[in-house]
């Protein structure tokens, strides 16, 4: 009886022990392999245009960071690029982000956080708000073009960017082009626009343009 009440603390501590080996995380598993990808703001929409993913950040953007450390999420850092290219992260202070596409931006947060030892395991997402807006924003196209419709508004579009990449003018396009803007309409010389003796007017989010035949 004696020997059974000295074996029974053994037995059940390596039963814990067991326990806590079934639960623990083998060494050989890359965290990517296990650890979800976090959400923009833990429920906000993620896009995934290319027009979002492959712009570069640049000073001025404003950037959310969303990390999650041992499968917790971490409060969200929001910042603006500073005109030295940084955002302030916890624990690694000033971070240079600008000339990075968010993706690049997270995989670059991710390794100084696991390199200097900050954290294990750590999941990073990284989101612009400008670039997100910048998709939401639209112009159309009509008339004597190869590609007529609505289209995404890059920044710095111009009319005759803006016509180019619809396919540019097509035989029966006259030069003049009508833009509506806000109920308004305003008439221009498109050849003389190609030809650099009119200003290329910019085009703004809602613009309607017609390539008249």
């Amino acid at each position: 009886m004696k020997r059974f009440a000295l074996l029974l603390p053994v037995v059940l501590l390596a039963g814990c022990q067991s326990i806590l080996d079934a639960f623990s995380t083998q060494r050989n598993i890359s965290p990517e392999a296990w650890v979800p990808r976090v959400e923009a703001g833990f429920g906000e929409e993620i896009s995934t245009d290319p027009a979002v993913v492959s712009r570069s950040l640049k000073q001025g953007d404003p950037v959310i960071v969303n990390m999650t450390v041992n499968l917790r999420p971490q409060p969200r850092v929001e910042d603006v690029i500073d005109e030295e290219g940084n955002i302030s992260l916890p624990i690694l202070g000033e971070f240079k982000v600008a000339g990075l596409t968010t993706a690049d931006a997270e995989r670059a947060i991710k390794q100084a956080y696991l390199e200097n030892n900050v954290y294990r395991d750590v999941t990073v997402n990284v989101i612009c708000t400008a670039a997100q807006a910048r998709v939401a924003e639209t112009y159309s196209i009509t008339g004597a073009v190869a590609r007529r419709g609505r289209f995404n508004l890059p920044e710095g579009l111009t009319l005759r960017r803006a016509v180019i990449a619809a396919g540019d003018a097509n035989d029966f396009a006259t030069g003049k082009i009508l833009i509506t803007r806000n109920g308004i309409t305003n008439k221009f010389n498109y050849r003389r626009i190609c030809k650099g003796l009119d200003p290329d007017p910019d085009i703004l989010n809602g613009d309607i343009i017609e390539v008249c035949k």
